[in-house]
């Protein structure tokens, strides 16, 4: 599927409705730097993923502006429009305040629901305040949305677990919008969600969608096991439908996706061939087996897990000390938040342990690279890699290990994946590794790298004609085909609820 499918099921579907897709976190950041400004484009997955179909699609984009420069660059309804070069849709900014992003950001969103979702429990903080503040950020989102759309028929993409709350109280106040929210991360088992406080106004919530969608089909599960456990709502198994309060939710699983062309072309690129040349001779790379991992850094992406694993593997096997170079590519994340402080020291740690232990002469086992990275930059070192690891504790999808798929033109890489995260469960040609089983992993990295060249070869192409296949684009198209789908079902289901009232 391209984008003219999308755009001929827009028009046949939802020609009559406006497209309005809500996110916490916006696509494009207007923020200082030393000789002026620039307009960035998010790193987020979120991000990453939804501004080529937005771009294609149009509309409006509603997200919190978190840039220091965001306010000079909208217009005096906070709209501007996206990307600055070429512009294809509008962003329209939300304003919080600090203390809004301490208790609905950093609190309620990010030390309750992240790491509850991921399954480390040792890590969930509940205070009164982050709930209150959280439904207090999800209502001004719905108030905004409400303006935006000005009581016209509307299509409304919501995004994670930020704004769960958005669903119900938008529904309350546009009856006949059709309204789609997506959760990018894990959905928890019903052992695990049961510890949230508020949940069963937190499954009201995502319930006023009228579709639900998740990465694979066992978040799927977890989720209506949840709502069967929690709520007086008829759980349908079969058609994997809710119905609470006289209103139905179909629940579906579909793995989110990359712009494989945009990857893959970008690789190819003679900007990047030249850069890569020079990365070579900077680094003396010629002559070494690359390893490569990118991660924001973050206790959810086992970063400590595989550094220990690197440290075992090198121990293990001596004739790969000078001959093979791994580098971690960290992010900056989160950093107000204490746990997250805590990785880094503990991440350096590691990596200035390993680098002492096994360093000789003009070579360094491990290079930490702590900052963002853009993805011209990127798709340099994922051409490079001879190996990509994605050591994920616990992950919704990880389009990192797509990205690495999607630029690998030489088709000389291997992509070791961990059994955590989402995209294993289509990645079927990648080296499943335990991050938690040290020996195991260590085991795992001698085999990828001891692969003979036409395997590699053979699984790349694999990987990488399904990723051709099922893109960012297929993964839209799909969302929308299937609201498509449910338009008549949903206005049969109104008429039968008008009839039970009567």
């Amino acid at each position: 599927m391209g984008k003219s499918d999308i755009l001929a099921l827009l028009e046949e579907s939802f020609l009559d409705r406006k497209l309005v897709l809500l996110s916490n976190r916006e696509p494009y950041v207007h923020r200082a730097i030393p000789r002026g400004f620039v307009c960035e484009k998010q790193a987020g997955g979120v991000a990453i993923a939804l501004d080529p179909v937005m771009q294609m699609a149009g509309g409006t984009w509603l997200a919190w502006g978190s840039g220091n420069l965001d306010k000079r660059f909208v217009d005096e309804m906070d709209r501007v429009k996206v990307p600055p070069q070429d512009p294809k849709y509008v962003l329209k900014r939300v304003w919080l305040t600090e203390e809004e992003v301490e208790n609905y950001y950093l609190g309620f969103s990010n030390r309750s629901l992240w790491p509850l979702a991921h399954n480390l429990c040792n890590q969930v903080v509940f205070r009164r305040k982050f709930w209150e503040f959280y439904k207090r950020v999800n209502e001004y989102f719905v108030q905004v949305t409400s303006g935006e759309i000005e009581n016209k028929k509307a299509l409304i993409w919501v995004n994670d677990y930020q704004l769960s709350l958005v669903p119900r109280k938008l529904r309350a106040l546009a009856e006949d919008a059709l309204i789609v929210f997506f959760w990018h991360i894990p959905w928890p088992s019903h052992d695990l969600f049961c510890i949230l406080p508020n949940r069963k106004e937190f499954l009201e919530g995502l319930l006023g969608s009228d579709l639900l969608g998740f990465h694979t089909q066992n978040f799927c599960r977890n989720f209506l096991t949840c709502v069967e456990e929690e709520l007086e709502a008829k759980v349908d198994s079969e058609e994997s439908t809710v119905t609470y309060k006289d209103h139905v939710t179909k629940v579906k699983a579909f793995p989110i996706s990359i712009d494989f062309e945009y990857f893959s072309s970008l690789a190819q690129s003679k900007e990047t061939h030249a850069m890569l040349t020079k990365l070579k001779k900077g680094f003396h790379l010629d002559e070494t087996i690359l390893g490569l991992s990118v991660d924001r850094l973050d206790y959810t992406k086992g970063i400590p897990e595989k550094l220990k694993a690197l440290d075992l593997f090198l121990e293990r096997y001596p004739q790969y000390q000078g001959k093979f170079t791994f580098v971690q590519i960290a992010a900056p994340s989160r950093t107000k938040i204490k746990a997250y402080r805590e990785l880094r020291e503990e991440v350096v740690r590691l990596v200035n342990q390993i680098n002492e232990k096994y360093q000789k002469r003009g070579w360094r086992p491990i290079l930490f690279i702590n900052r963002q990275v853009d993805h011209k930059t990127l798709s340099i070192y994922y051409r490079l890699a001879d190996l990509a690891i994605i050591s994920s504790v616990r992950d919704g999808m990880n389009l990192v290990a797509k990205e690495f798929i999607a630029s690998q033109i030489d088709e000389k890489g291997i992509l070791c994946l961990s059994e955590f995260a989402g995209a294993f469960e289509e990645m079927e040609h990648s080296i499943p590794i335990n991050p938690y089983y040290t020996d195991g992993f260590a085991e795992a990295i001698k085999r990828a790298l001891d692969m003979p060249l036409h395997e590699k070869r053979d699984r790349i192409r694999r990987m990488r004609q399904y990723l051709k296949e099922y893109d960012i684009y297929k993964w839209t198209y799909d969302i929308f085909q299937t609201l498509s789908e449910m338009i008549p079902s949903k206005a049969e289901a109104d008429v039968d609820i008008l009839m039970m009232r009567e």
